[in-house]
C-alpha cells in the first residue's frame, strides 16, 4: 500500500529541524558514495515546464517533479514497490530555507547579522528558518517596494519575523547573505559585502539568470556546490563568471565535503560562497523523512495501489481498472 500526504499533512509532519538533521546525513551519505544525485530534466513546450529531478541512497530512490506551480514526490524501495507519493510544495520551501541555514553554519560558523535578499515562495521560508534553528530575525529585503510589500505579507502568513530595509542596508555588515530572487541581472557586488562574509546565492538555477556580479565569485576563496556538473550546466551566477574570465573552476567543491568536514573555514577573514542550484539528494532526504515520520504517528491515506502488470487479472498484482 502506498502512502499518500497532501500539503496539510506535510506541514503537520516537517519540522526545520528534522529536516535540517536529514539534509546533513544524507549530504555525509553522499560523501561516503553512499548516495547518487541524477541532474535535472526539463521537457519544455508551448511555454510550460516541466521539471524532473531525483536521487537514490541506502535502497531508497526518490523523485520530485513540478510544473506550473504543482509539485509532486515519489518514493520507492529497491523492489520497485512505490512507497510515498507526497504534495512537495510546503516540503520544497522548507528544505530550501533549512539549506541555507546548514550551509550558514557550516561555512561561516559563529555569525550573527543575517541578510535575507528575495522575500517570495522561497526567501520567506529561509527567514523562517533562521528564526526557528538559531533564534536569529534576519533583516530582510526585495529589489522591488513591491516585493516589499508581498513579502510582508508572506512573513506574515508563516508567521516568520524579520526586519524589513533596504537592499544596502541588508547587505552591509552582514555575517551572512542569502539571496532567493528569480533576478535575470546580477544585483550583489563583492563591494557591498563586508570582509569575511559569507553568501548563499540559491535563486539561479538557468544560465539566463544571476544574482550576483561576476567580481563576488571571483572574490571567493571556495564556491561550494551540491553537484559540480550540475551547477556549471544551470548555476547563471557561475556561467556569468565563467564567461568573463572570472570563475577559477579549482575553488568548487561538492557541498558533501564541506557537511564531512573535508574543508574548514581558515580565518574571519575568508570570503566563502555556497551556490545552490537545488538537487534532487534534498527531496529524497525530505520525503525519506516524510515517510518515516508519517509512518511511525500514522498521518496519510494508505492507497491500494499496484504499479505492476500481471497476466493473472486483477487479483494480487493484477493491472489497475479505471
Amino acid at each position: 500500500m502506498a502512502l499518500f500526504l497532501d500539503e496539510t499533512d506535510v506541514e503537520s509532519l516537517l519540522s526545520f529541524r528534522d529536516v535540517y538533521e536529514s539534509l546533513r546525513r544524507f549530504f555525509m551519505l553522499e560523501d561516503q558514495g553512499l548516495a547518487v544525485n541524477t541532474e535535472r530534466v526539463r521537457t519544455a513546450s508551448h511555454g510550460t515546464v516541466l521539471t524532473y529531478q531525483a536521487a537514490a541512497a541506502q535502497g531508497i530512490f526518490g523523485f520530485k517533479t513540478f510544473i506550473s506551480g504543482s509539485f509532486l514526490g515519489a518514493l520507492f524501495n529497491s523492489q520497485g514497490e512505490l512507497l510515498l507519493l507526497a504534495s512537495s510544495d510546503y516540503l520544497t520551501r522548507v528544505r530550501t530555507g533549512v539549506l541555507a541555514v546548514l550551509a550558514s553554519d557550516l561555512m561561516k560558523g559563529d555569525y550573527g547579522e543575517v541578510c535575507v535578499v528575495g522575500l517570495g515562495r522561497q526567501g520567506s521560508f529561509a527567514v523562517k528558518a533562521f528564526n526557528e534553528l538559531k533564534g536569529i530575525e534576519p533583516k530582510a529585503t526585495a529589489k522591488t517596494q513591491a516585493g516589499v510589500n508581498r513579502g510582508l505579507e508572506n512573513l506574515k502568513a508563516i508567521g516568520a519575523e524579520a526586519r524589513v530595509v533596504n537592499l544596502a542596508e541588508c547587505v552591509n555588515g552582514s555575517d551572512v547573505v542569502v539571496t532567493l530572487t528569480n533576478s535575470k541581472e546580477p544585483f550583489l557586488k563583492a563591494e557591498s559585502l563586508r570582509r569575511g562574509a559569507h553568501v548563499n546565492a540559491m535563486g539561479s538555477n538557468l544560465p539566463e539568470r544571476a544574482e550576483l556580479f561576476a567580481d563576488v565569485v571571483k572574490r571567493a576563496s571556495v564556491i561550494a556546490v551540491e553537484s559540480v556538473s550540475q551547477a556549471l550546466r544551470e548555476a547563471g551566477d557561475l556561467i556569468l563568471a565563467k564567461k568573463l574570465g572570472m570563475l577559477d573552476e579549482s575553488k568548487l567543491i561538492p557541498f558533501s565535503a564541506v557537511v564531512a568536514g573535508k574543508w574548514t573555514r581558515k580565518g574571519d577573514d575568508e570570503f566563502t560562497l555556497f551556490k545552490s542550484v537545488g538537487v534532487g539528494l534534498l527531496d529524497l532526504a525530505t520525503l525519506a523523512l516524510l515517510y518515516d515520520k508519517a509512518k511511525k504517528l500514522g498521518v496519510g491515506k494508505e492507497v491500494p495501489l499496484s504499479l505492476k502488470w500481471s497476466p493473472r487479472g486483477n487479483g494480487g498484482h493484477g493491472p489497475l481498472t479505471p
